[in-house]
C-alpha cells in the first residue's frame, strides 16, 4: 500500500523551497526503496505553483487565504481562517461550527484540503527558516496543531530555529515543541533555541542535519557552457540580528564585484532562486535591474527557473556570489566556488560547518575590498575553495538523515500493518 505524505508549510513559488520540497522527496524515496510514496503539497498559493509544477499534488495552505494582499483588510480575513482552523483542532461544539463556518466562508478549495490532510499518514513540515523571530508564524502553528488533532506523526524537517527572544515568536515556538514529533536542525545553535523552550514533552527526536537541499537528486547530465559568473541579489532592509539599515555597502559590493568579473574576462549574469513569477511578493531580477542598471554588460535573467533548471545554469559557472542561501547550496553541489553574503545566521553558521567561513560575511559587513580579495582568490585557486567529494557525500548523507526517523519508519510500517 502507498504511504501518503503531506509536505506542509512551502513556499513553491521560491525555487529554494521548491528545492526542499522535491529533496524531501526524494530522501524519503531513495531511504526507504521498499516503500511506495505519494505526496501531496500544502503551498502558499496553490493556484499558481500548481502551473509550475503540473507534477505535482498541490493544494492550498488551510491557514492562509490566496491570493496574499498587503494591507489590514487581508489580514483580517486571513485572521478569521486561522481562527477557524484553530476551532477545526478543537474538540465537540467548537469543532462543528468552526466546520460549518469554513464550508461556508471559503469554499471547495478549503474543503479538499481537509480532506488532503485527513486522508495522509504521515506529515512533514517543510524544512526551512520560518520559525525564528523574524515571521510571525501563528498560522502556521494552527495548521499542524490541526494535523495533531486527527492524530498524524509529525516531523519538523531540517530547520533554522529561533532565537525566540521575541515573546510571540517564543510562544507559538512552545506550541509547536509541544505537538512535533522529530525536529531536524540545520546548526546547534537552532537545536539550542529549541532547547531554551524548555518543554520535554512532544518531540522524540531532536538532532542536527545537512540542509535537505544537500541530498537533492543531481543524476541527470548537465551541458557545460559558458563558464561565467554569476551573482544572485535580494532586497533586504536589516543586518543579520535585525536591526534596520540601509545597508548600502552591499549595493556597492556586488556591482564592483561585477565590474571586476567583467575586467578578468567573465560574462556576469544575475540569477536568483526568487524570480519571474508574478503572484510572488519577491522578485529578485528586479533588484538586480536596479543594481546593475549602469552596467550594460551584466545580463540580468528575470525569468522563472525550477531547481534543476538553476543546476543546469550552475553548471556552467566558474564562480557565484550567492545572497540566497539555497542558490548557494545548490552552488556547492555542482561543486562551484562561492562566494556568500549572509542576511540571516542561517548562512553563517551553513559554511562554518563546511570549513569555508572565510567565503561567508554577514550582509552589513561586506565591503567591496573584502568581496574583490574573494573573488580574486577563486580565480585564482578554484579548487581550494570547493566541497571535496567525500565532505560532499558525507554532507548528503546527513541531508537524509530525517528520511530514516523512528517517526518515518513507524508511519510506513503502520501503513503496511
Amino acid at each position: 500500500m502507498k504511504t501518503r505524505v503531506a509536505i506542509t508549510n512551502t513556499v513553491l513559488s521560491n525555487t529554494g523551497d521548491a528545492a526542499i520540497a522535491l529533496s524531501i522527496m526524494d530522501q524519503l524515496r531513495s531511504e526507504n526503496p521498499q516503500a511506495e510514496f505519494e505526496f501531496v503539497v500544502f503551498d502558499s498559493a496553490a493556484a499558481h505553483t500548481s502551473k509550475l509544477y503540473p507534477e505535482l499534488e498541490i493544494v492550498q495552505l488551510l491557514s492562509l487565504l490566496p491570493p496574499f494582499r498587503p494591507g489590514k483588510v487581508w489580514r483580517r480575513v486571513n485572521g478569521v481562517r486561522v481562527a477557524v482552523v484553530r476551532g477545526l483542532a478543537s474538540q465537540s461544539a467548537v469543532r462543528r461550527a468552526a466546520s460549518r463556518l469554513s464550508s461556508a466562508l471559503f469554499g471547495g478549495a478549503f474543503r479538499r484540503a481537509i480532506r488532503a490532510l485527513e486522508g495522509v499518514d504521515l506529515v512533514i513540515s517543510s524544512g526551512g527558516t520560518y520559525l525564528v523571530d523574524h515571521y510571525n508564524f501563528s498560522a502556521r502553528v494552527a495548521e499542524l496543531k490541526l494535523a495533531k488533532s486527527l492524530s498524524k506523526p509529525i516531523v519538523l524537517w531540517t530547520q533554522s530555529l529561533g532565537p525566540f527572544d521575541d515573546a510571540r515568536a517564543r510562544r507559538n515556538a512552545t506550541e509547536i515543541a509541544e505537538i512535533a514529533d522529530a525536529v531536524y536542525f540545520r546548526d546547534e545553535r537552532s537545536k539550542l533555541s529549541r532547547e531554551s523552550l524548555g518543554v520535554s514533552a512532544g518531540t522524540q527526536e531532536r538532532v542536527v542535519a545537512a540542509d535537505s537541499v544537500f541530498g537533492i537528486d543531481t543524476g541527470r547530465e548537465r551541458s557545460v557552457d559558458d563558464q561565467g559568473a554569476l551573482i544572485s541579489v535580494r532586497k533586504w532592509k536589516t543586518t543579520i540580528t535585525g536591526v534596520p539599515s540601509d545597508l548600502k555597502n552591499y549595493r556597492a559590493s556586488v556591482v564592483a564585484a561585477s565590474r571586476l568579473l567583467e575586467e578578468r574576462g567573465l560574462p556576469v549574469r544575475a540569477l536568483s532562486t526568487c524570480q519571474g513569477v508574478p503572484s510572488y511578493g519577491q522578485d529578485d531580477s528586479l533588484v538586480a535591474r536596479d543594481f546593475f542598471h549602469d552596467s550594460s554588460r551584466v545580463k540580468v535573467d528575470g525569468d522563472f527557473h525550477d531547481p534543476y533548471e538553476i543546476l543546469d545554469e550552475l553548471a556552467g559557472a566558474k564562480i557565484v556570489i550567492a545572497t540566497r542561501m539555497h542558490f548557494a547550496i545548490l552552488a556547492l553541489i555542482s561543486r562551484v566556488p562561492v562566494v556568500a553574503i549572509a542576511y540571516e545566521f542561517k548562512t553563517v553558521e551553513l559554511f562554518k560547518s563546511l570549513g569555508l567561513g572565510d567565503y561567508c560575511i554577514e550582509i552589513e559587513n561586506v565591503t567591496p575590498e573584502w568581496l574583490a580579495e574573494r573573488v580574486n582568490r577563486l580565480l585564482d585557486a578554484p579548487e581550494g575553495p570547493q566541497l571535496a567529494a567525500s565532505v560532499l557525500q558525507d554532507t548528503k548523507l546527513s541531508a537524509a538523515t530525517p528520511a530514516t526517523s523512528a517517526v518515518v519508519r513507524a508511519a510506513l510500517k503502520n501503513r503496511v500493518g
